[in-house]
């Protein structure tokens, strides 16, 4: 294989850990090899004759992925590997014994994994991307002012805490009594405009007020009222651990020398930041463990929220709506607005009527220095949220820049690395989801006779009303789109003014979701309140499967790459999401016409689905050899096989999709297995590596229990009676 100038130089530079060398064939693959050839050469003789008979040109399909993305792609991947351990002993060694090697875990964290690689990657071609922005397009400039001014640390640092103590001094609601002291009257705070001022800057305190997916209409969006709003997770409030109250111990420290250093009184703070936080620990005690009213809110109409439904002590919702809305834009007083957990709303108004509005304002004024923080230089800020981000503050400023934009900029970002050929085309990936859907329908069907026809109708409307968003949504691929969303900013973005542009840009986020602005893109498909850069998941108001765009690099997807990689990679993970989707536990709700349906299986078709699961049980008594070890490690262990069951039966909606979709063509990437059903399998273990190597720990078992309960895999690798993960193919499970 030839390689452009291009390649040889990203090579040269040292950009992979691998030499490209296809391995050299010996023994039994040297005869697997002569057969290949052979059939190979047969059929293209076959076609040519075809061809003459028809008249027609037959042109011989290219035998390897030789573009740089491809070549980059695979060599990652293979660089994670260890071909010297046998894969029918263990894959995740086979897979991934590569990666400690040559990633070692930086200080002060527990662990290096792929996860942090994707992570890093998407980071570091958002900074490429924004630096060679089109400035031409409005997104191109404001998007490259916000991230220029975030990595602007002399600007930044010469500013000091002047931003925040301006933001707090100047505003007549977010006055914080540690700071005005005894000036500070009780008398001027008014807490539905201090709340609101919280809430404009996405700060949601107390309880959220958005817009996001109608539970009746999910296509459609609505207003939205829930608890939320605690600075630490609920948890380390009301946990009696030695190690909750050790956190707890550090945020008030925290929050206090930060208080200190923008001007609080020494003498009264300690004692006012106790107040407050013990203030926050009630509402920990009242707030839902979790969100118990997603799916059966209360429908109400905005006009029944001024009247008094939820009642909140000297709060007046009119007042609340009307200041958070535009004027000219707010809703009428018969919009629909969705509510979740009156009764909370009740208990929150009974503490706020026992504590003094003085403490009421010390925690507000903990709230906004608490989500801000990590927007003040380092030195002011200290380590008050590290812990918000795994490994925050370890993390180059480049790094933390890239997370700012892609929460208040994300189609910007994401646009400007499309100009610039920095993020995969999503297609692919897309075309993976709906052929895994297809897949799960017809699994659904050969199992059906287990259940009610009704249970397998709903599980089928289920499944098919699943939406994707990968990545990112279609209407960023339009540039001309993306630029006119832009141009609604009111605003500039201003090179030498971080934090105000900060500011500015959360607030105008946040008014463009209540004012629905992106619904005439989305179609009230909601990624606006939905989207991550780092986390996948499945959101059942909308019923969509959500995979962040910085899983859409190598090693686990590349859309030049074949197929067998990127079923196996991307595909797999996401399937994982749709297995997961099908739960019939407390997910009482399918997709029908766009609408949410009351899903109420029977005890026998519950059983039944149990039943149809259990069949990958096999698996737990199954074994894995890992290199160093003399015995076999049990795969289900002592916590047994159920927790893997999804992940299990999502690798075989991938596979299963795989065969469908592929042709089984020639097409390869080179350092990886030709066998396309290996290349399947080495891909789908490229997401659990890790630099921390525990033999027994949960995603080595994980890999090993989806290699084992596919037959495929024992032939793909030539395992054999004996060997840890021979799978004979003697349980046929059908999910």
């Amino acid at each position: 294989m030839s390689l452009n100038k291009d390649t040889e130089m990203i090579i040269s530079q040292g950009v992979t850990r691998t030499s490209f060398k296809i391995p050299d064939l010996t023994g039994k693959s040297k005869m697997v090899f002569t057969v290949i050839v052979a059939s190979v050469i047969l059929n293209i003789f076959l076609l040519a004759f075809v061809g003459f008979l028809g008249h027609k040109t037959v042109t011989a399909k290219q035998v390897t992925c030789d573009e740089v993305s491809c070549i980059l792609t695979a060599g990652a991947a293979s660089s994670n590997m260890n071909t010297t351990h046998p894969a029918c002993s263990d894959l995740y060694e086979y897979t991934c014994g590569g990666y400690k090697l040559h990633h070692n875990i930086p200080d002060g964290s527990r662990s290096r994994t792929v996860w942090d690689d994707l992570t890093d990657t998407h980071a570091k071609r958002m900074r490429t991307a924004i630096e060679s922005a089109n400035m031409s397009s409005k997104y191109g400039r404001e998007v490259n002012q916000l991230y220029l001014s975030c990595m602007d640390v002399t600007a930044i640092n010469k500013s000091n805490d002047a931003p925040l103590k301006t933001l707090i001094d100047n505003d007549d609601y977010l006055q914080w009594p540690v700071l005005k002291g005894s000036s500070w009257s009780a008398g001027a705070f008014d807490l539905t405009k201090a709340v609101k001022t919280l809430h404009h800057m996405n700060i949601n305190s107390f309880f959220t007020f958005t817009k996001g997916p109608n539970p009746v209409k999910p296509n459609k969006a609505a207003i939205k009222i829930y608890p939320s709003g605690l600075n630490l997770y609920q948890w380390d409030y009301t946990s009696t651990s030695t190690y909750a109250a050790q956190r707890l111990s550090e945020y008030k420290k925290r929050v206090v020398d930060l208080a200190v250093k923008l001007g609080a009184d020494n003498t009264t703070v300690v004692k006012d930041i106790d107040d407050a936080v013990e203030f926050e620990k009630r509402i920990a005690n009242i707030l839902p463990s979790y969100r118990k009213d997603l799916l059966t809110p209360k429908k109400i109409t905005l006009q029944k929220l001024y009247r008094g439904y939820l009642q909140l002590v000297n709060f007046d919702w009119n007042a609340y709506v009307k200041e958070l809305y535009p004027e000219k834009r707010i809703p009428d007083d018969t919009a629909a607005v969705f509510v979740e957990d009156a009764e909370y709303f009740a208990n929150l108004s009974a503490i706020i009527s026992t504590t003094s509005p003085r403490t009421i304002a010390n925690y507000i004024g903990i709230s906004v220095v608490y989500n801000l923080a990590d927007h003040l230089p380092r030195h002011i800020a200290g380590e008050i949220s590290a812990h918000k981000r795994y490994n925050y503050e370890a993390q180059p400023l480049f790094y933390q820049c890239a997370n700012v934009i892609s929460t208040l900029m994300p189609w910007a970002g994401i646009r400007t690395m499309i100009d610039n050929n920095l993020i995969a085309d999503k297609k692919t990936a897309t075309d993976i989801f709906y052929k895994m859907q297809s897949v799960i329908g017809e699994k659904i069907d050969a199992v059906s006779d287990k259940f009610s026809d009704k249970f397998a109708k709903q599980l089928k409307d289920r499944a098919f009303g699943l939406r994707e968003k990968l990545g990112y949504p279609d209407w960023v691929q339009n540039q001309e789109d993306v630029n006119n969303y832009y141009l609604n900013m009111t605003f500039k973005m201003s090179r030498t003014t971080y934090f105000d542009n900060v500011i500015a840009m959360t607030r105008w986020r946040k008014t463009n979701v209540l004012m629905g602005v992106e619904e005439q893109y989305l179609n009230g498909a909601g990624w606006d309140y939905a989207f991550s850069d780092f986390e996948s998941s499945f959101y059942i108001q909308g019923n969509d499967i959500s995979v962040p765009a910085s899983y859409m690099y190598a090693p686990i997807y590349d859309a030049k790459m074949p197929a067998a990689f990127n079923y196996g990679g991307m595909g797999v993970w996401t399937a994982w999401y749709m297995a997961y989707a099908l739960e019939d536990n407390w997910r009482r709700y399918y997709m029908k016409n766009g609408k949410l349906q009351p899903f109420e299986p029977t005890e026998a078709d519950t059983a039944a689905y149990a039943e149809v699961k259990a069949c990958y049980n096999f698996v737990q008594n199954m074994t894995y050899l890992p290199p160093g070890r003399s015995k076999p490690i049990k795969i289900g262990g002592t916590w047994g096989i159920e927790y893997l069951h999804n992940d299990i039966i999502g690798t075989s909606i991938a596979y299963e999709a795989f065969r469908h979709a592929s042709s089984y063509d020639r097409d390869y990437a080179p350092s990886l297995p030709k066998d396309k059903d290996q290349l399947f399998f080495v891909a789908t273990g490229q997401f659990y590596c890790s630099a921390t190597y525990d033999v027994e720990d949960y995603y080595h078992k994980l890999l090993n229990a989806m290699a084992a309960s596919r037959p495929e895999f024992s032939s793909a690798f030539g395992c054999k009676e004996g060997d840890p993960l021979y799978n004979d193919g003697s349980h046929k499970c059908y999910l």
